[in-house]
């Protein structure tokens, strides 16, 4: 899947009480780079495990950490994954293939990125709820750093990375730097548009080196029908609002250059796919 055309479905994750409107306007999302982060030893998490399948341990800052090792197969097995739990959920997760360090993901919580559901979903409506920032890192088969990947909901957010073997940048991008808006903000808005019987909703970023816009599409939880809008980056303003089928749709329609922003973000983003 190509990685510009990542969609989130609105769900609700750490719910918290909520008093005020959310006013933040931009996301704290850090620069994860391969100065900063920590890589796993496998070899020595695997020798804490033996044949068990859980232990507990503490992290250097002395936080309570539960860790988990999960296998398709048997104990033996060369692909597997641990997954690293703290009091607020999960914390990392790697993912061993053919006994070697695949890749592993790392979750970011912050108090200060939170939004304010507006919708009644699940009891949800009128109450904060945290929104996590994921990290993806792939490495190499020799063991060296190649790629960070970073995600708020499934949405490319704040800065990406490719290094060759040698830990030279060969890649970066920052995708906050062509936009205004913070996916807080659009979370929040797109949680206030109500549509009759279109329950969910996606949201995708679209930009090129002038431009940026947020797609959001409600639709139906059993793929029915669906209704399309765009918000202009620069002010918040919607510039389309229609259902999926109808025509022109927001590609052809003359209100942005669709095939132009989809031939840049495919250059930005063809280095990390």
């Amino acid at each position: 899947m190509c990685l510009f055309i990542n969609e989130m479905t609105c769900c609700a994750q750490k719910i918290k009480d909520s008093k005020n409107s959310i006013k933040k306007s931009r996301m704290i999302i850090p620069n994860r780079n391969i100065r900063n982060i920590e890589i796993p030893n496998l070899e020595q998490i695997n020798n804490q495990f033996t044949k068990k399948d859980s232990i507990n341990i503490k992290s250097p800052s002395g936080i309570n950490i539960k860790l988990n090792r999960v296998t398709k197969n048997s104990i033996n097995d060369s692909n597997y994954s641990f997954e690293e739990y703290d009091s607020k959920g999960l914390v990392r997760r790697m993912f061993i293939e053919n006994s070697r360090l695949y890749s592993l993901e790392e979750i970011y919580r912050n108090e200060n990125n939170v939004i304010l559901i507006h919708k009644d979903w699940d009891n949800y409506k009128n109450r904060s709820i945290n929104i996590d920032v994921k990290y993806s890192y792939v490495f190499y088969d020799t063991g060296e750093l190649k790629k960070i990947k970073t995600y708020s909901d499934n949405i490319p957010v704040g800065n990406w990375y490719v290094y060759d073997k040698s830990g030279n940048e060969i890649s970066n991008v920052n995708i906050e730097k062509y936009f205004r808006m913070s996916v807080l903000q659009v979370l929040e808005i797109a949680s206030k548009i109500e549509i009759d019987n279109l329950p969910s909703y996606s949201i995708a970023r679209l930009f090129d080196k002038s431009h940026s816009y947020w797609k959001l599409e409600y639709f139906q939880l059993d793929g029915g029908v669906s209704r399309i809008f765009l918000l202009d980056d620069s002010n918040g303003k919607t510039i389309y609002n229609e259902l999926k089928t109808h025509e022109p749709d927001y590609r052809n329609s003359g209100i942005i250059d669709y095939n132009s922003i989809i031939e840049y973000m495919r250059d930005i983003f063809e280095p990390f796919e």
